[in-house]
């Protein structure tokens, strides 16, 4: 049976089943290689050559650095919070877990290149499962703070995103060393296409913060079953 699919550009609003052109992919395509939504799983390869044609672009938002302090106006902005447990161990549990990713990748989000160092200047590509398509975006890492009682970095949109804005990720421990887990994050819907389904742009948003927050609790929560091993 023949396959029926097709990119079309993000800035025209257009539902699925009506393109019937053969392609690889079925979704809205933002740039020439690689598409924003998909019905199949984007390649390693893919994913690879939207990170090498994005490492000289320009990030698609004023406000860069944002997430550190007061977030700017003029965006939606997102602050979710979880405690981890308390004491050193799972806090340098933690901070080993967003070092690697795992809050991403237990939380069912690929990250490419695969081993991706968090440090500033990173580019790196997205790509999660959200039924019944797969979203691949493209960002690059900001900024990275450590001190001895936090651990954050924050991630800023490349052209390749359905959004413009910055997603920073904090573990921390407080006064009374219990470790916390946030996501911050200011964004707005890209271009006229996004900003035509804003509600749909949060709802999924809303779903892969929450799979980043479960994806840190099932990390930390393996360090201790393997310590009670």
């Amino acid at each position: 049976m023949t396959r029926t699919s097709a990119c079309v550009s993000a800035g025209r609003v257009r539902t699925l089943w009506e393109m019937r052109r053969p392609a690889q992919h079925v979704g809205w395509r933002s740039s020439r290689k690689g598409c924003l939504f998909s019905l199949v799983k984007p390649r390693s390869p893919v994913l690879d050559t939207l990170v090498r044609d994005h490492r000289e672009m320009p990030t698609t938002y004023p406000d860069v650095g944002g997430t550190r302090a007061g977030l700017p106006p003029e965006y939606h902005h997102v602050r979710q919070v979880v405690e981890l447990g308390g004491g050193d161990t799972v806090f340098q549990r933690a901070v080993e877990g967003l070092r690697q990713w795992q809050g991403h990748l237990l939380g069912g989000v690929d990250v490419a290149p695969h081993g991706a160092p968090v440090e500033e200047g990173t580019v790196l590509a997205l790509a999660v499962r959200i039924v019944p398509v797969y979203i691949t975006v493209v960002c690059r890492v900001i900024y990275v703070t450590e001190h001895p009682t936090q651990f954050a970095f924050a991630y800023g949109t490349l052209p390749h995103h359905l959004i413009e804005g910055e997603e920073a990720f904090v573990v921390e421990r407080d006064h009374n060393d219990a470790v916390h887990f946030s996501v911050v994050a200011f964004f707005k819907p890209r271009g006229r296409a996004m900003r035509s389904v804003a509600p749909l742009v949060h709802l999924i948003d809303q779903r892969l913060v929450q799979r980043y927050l479960r994806g840190m609790q099932r990390h930390v929560a393996q360090g201790r079953e393997d310590l009670g091993r």
